[in-house]
């Protein structure tokens, strides 16, 4: 969790690996791992709820009128992108604003699931 100030509003964001699959075999990625070991770094359905239960548990803790948000990173994320949107609407109540990086070649494929993420997010979701 990372905590910052912005405009003095302060906000925490979390950050989520969701595995380090790629679509993209760059000869300069720092990735060195077979496809067997990549599978191995995939977050599971039981790890996002725990994730989600514990953003719960810190907004609880902390001051709950503080912006939470969410970005969700990967090797590529939109390779994860269902288990994307199950998490983000298991934290919906919870978080601000959703984030997503990508290299941007799989967005016209995913791109009814984006727009579902849209819906839940409105403008707040990156």
């Amino acid at each position: 969790m990372i905590s910052s100030e912005r405009n003095s509003n302060p906000y925490y964001k979390f950050e989520l690996c969701f595995g380090l699959r790629c679509n993209f075999r760059c000869r300069y990625c720092f990735q060195p791992l077979s496809d067997e070991e990549l599978v191995r770094t995939e977050v599971t359905t039981e790890q996002l709820s725990r994730y989600a239960d514990y953003i719960t548990y810190v907004k609880t803790k902390l001051d709950p009128s503080h912006r939470y948000t969410v970005l969700a990173l990967g090797g590529e994320s939109l390779l994860y992108m269902d288990k994307m949107l199950h998490f983000a609407k298991l934290v919906k109540s919870n978080i601000s604003c959703f984030s997503t990086v990508t290299n941007g070649l799989l967005v016209r494929k995913k791109l009814p699931q984006l727009l579902e993420m849209r819906k839940l997010y409105g403008r707040a979701f990156e």
